[in-house]
């Protein structure tokens, strides 16, 4: 067995009513976007520059949004954060996520996170 094989475990969550900070404002970004509005999420989106699609679509549900630099106390009230940024940018803003699940690498598990299996949810 090659323990370098990197292996993926596909966890659905549940996103339902959780305060989620989306930094990015690009193509990627807005792909998530639309997926994280449509679980019933409350999202936060913060990018220093923004698409028209982007801008278009932020507007037109009626999302938050700031076009600026992410700092690392926007992380402190969030327990789950989505970046879709350039990968030089995603590496800064992992340092400074804290106690949030960013870039598929969980710091630690919130309690109030819901993790959905092919049995049911799990409370953590």
């Amino acid at each position: 067995m090659n323990r370098l094989r990197r292996f993926d475990l596909l966890v659905s969550l549940n996103l339902e009513k959780l305060q989620i900070l989306l930094v990015g404002g690009g193509r990627v970004a807005l792909e998530k976007l639309k997926t994280i509005y449509e679980s019933g999420a409350n999202v936060k989106v913060i990018a220093k520059d923004f698409s028209d699609e982007m801008i278009v679509f932020l507007r037109a549900n009626k999302i938050s949004y700031e076009e600026r630099e992410v700092k690392k106390e926007d992380f402190e009230t969030f327990k789950f954060a989505v970046v879709a940024t350039r990968k030089e940018d995603a590496l800064k803003i992992n340092e400074f996520a804290g106690n949030c699940l960013v870039n598929d690498v969980p710091k630690t598990i919130p309690e109030e996170l819901e993790i959905r299996n092919n049995f049911g949810y799990e409370k953590r």
